[in-house]
C-alpha cells in the first residue's frame, strides 16, 4: 500500500512538472498531430521557430511515435505515452501505464518505439515536444539552447505553448489500444 501511495505520488509530480502551468497554444498545436510548420530556415535574424509533426500508431502491442521536423541533427523529442487509468490503477505497475524518452533528430526526421505488452486496454495519450529542459541526464545541443534560451523562452510562432515559465512545442494525439 505504502509502494503504490509512493508510486502515484511520483508518477503525479512527473505529470505536474511536464503538464503544468498556463499552456497558451494555436487551437492546431492543442488538437494534435500537426502544429503549423514554421520554418527555421529564414535569415538569422529571424525569430526562433520549429515545425513539429507527429503521426503514431499501434501494431501488435508496439507503438510507433514518429515525425518531421526542421530541428538539426542531434536535437532531441521528448515523449510520453500515458494510459487513461495511470492515476487511478494501483493493481498494474507503473510502467504498464506510462513510459517516457526522448528520440534523436536524423534528417529532419524522429522515431521513437514503445512496447505496450502486459498493458490494460484503454485510451493512451501521446505527447512529443521539442523543450530545452529535459531533465537531469538529457540535455540539448548547446547550439539550440543558444538560438531558444535556456528556457525556451526566445521560442516563437503560432505552434508555441507555454508551461509554467517554460516554452515549448508540443502535439498530442489519443489512440485506443485494444
Amino acid at each position: 500500500m505504502r509502494r503504490n501511495i509512493f508510486v502515484i505520488a511520483t508518477f503525479m509530480a512527473l505529470v505536474s512538472t511536464v503538464s503544468c502551468g498556463s499552456r497558451t497554444a494555436s487551437p492546431e498545436a492543442s488538437a494534435g498531430k500537426e502544429a503549423p510548420p514554421v520554418k527555421a530556415e529564414s535569415a538569422p535574424d529571424s525569430p526562433p521557430t520549429v515545425a513539429l509533426t507527429m503521426t503514431s500508431s499501434i501494431k501488435n502491442r508496439h507503438l510507433t511515435i514518429k515525425g518531421t521536423t526542421d530541428l538539426p541533427n542531434g536535437a532531441l523529442i521528448s515523449y510520453e505515452v500515458r494510459h487513461e487509468g495511470a492515476a487511478i490503477h494501483t493493481d498494474v505497475p507503473m510502467e504498464k501505464m506510462f513510459a517516457d524518452g526522448n528520440s534523436v533528430v536524423e534528417g529532419g526526421q524522429y522515431l521513437a518505439d514503445v512496447n505496450l505488452e502486459g498493458w490494460p486496454r484503454g485510451e493512451l495519450t501521446v505527447w512529443v515536444a521539442f523543450q530545452t529542459i529535459l531533465g537531469m541526464s538529457k540535455h540539448q545541443p548547446p547550439v539550440l539552447l543558444t538560438r531558444f534560451g535556456e528556457m525556451g523562452e526566445k521560442l516563437t510562432g503560432a505552434n508555441v505553448s507555454k508551461a509554467g515559465y517554460m516554452k515549448r512545442v508540443e502535439l498530442t494525439e489519443k489512440l485506443r489500444l485494444r
